[in-house]
């Protein structure tokens, strides 16, 4: 498989998944979090408020992954967002477990994801980066 193809399925994957936990996050809080084994008053506004806010961001962080499929100048950045959005939600639930112990399942399950996804774009980004020579002028 060609990288740009490889590249392409990571982004495409990686943002879908974005895009969909976003806007579940966004629109249907309780009945996301509650998925995971997490029960949430839905009467508190404040709790939801905070939940729903991250959710905007993700669904927007989705969307510019993308965004990568669509307009090839915006690829690159992509990756690079890709990279950085999900090793930093996956070490931060290694973090977590050290601090707190292990979640449910389904946490464990999205952490492997969330870091699959960023080591397979950090590869992508180092692997690019040591053709970057080969490939003067051009943008990476």
């Amino acid at each position: 498989m060609k990288q740009s193809t490889a590249t392409k399925l990571l982004l495409t994957m990686a943002g879908l998944a974005a895009c969909t936990i976003g806007l579940a996050l966004l629109l249907w809080p309780v009945t996301f979090e509650r998925s995971a084994g997490i029960y949430l008053d839905p009467n508190n506004v404040n709790l939801l408020s905070e939940l729903r806010a991250p959710g905007g961001l993700i669904f927007t962080v989705g969307t510019l992954i993308l965004s990568g499929l669509l307009f090839s100048k915006m690829r690159w950045f992509a990756l690079q967002l890709t990279t950085l959005f999900y090793l930093s939600y996956g070490v931060s639930r290694l973090i977590a477990i050290l601090l707190d112990g292990l979640p449910s399942n389904s946490l464990l399950a999205a952490m492997a994801i969330e870091l699959l996804f960023g080591s397979i774009g950090l590869f992508f980004l180092l692997k690019k980066q040591s053709l970057a020579p080969q490939m003067a002028g051009s943008a990476p």
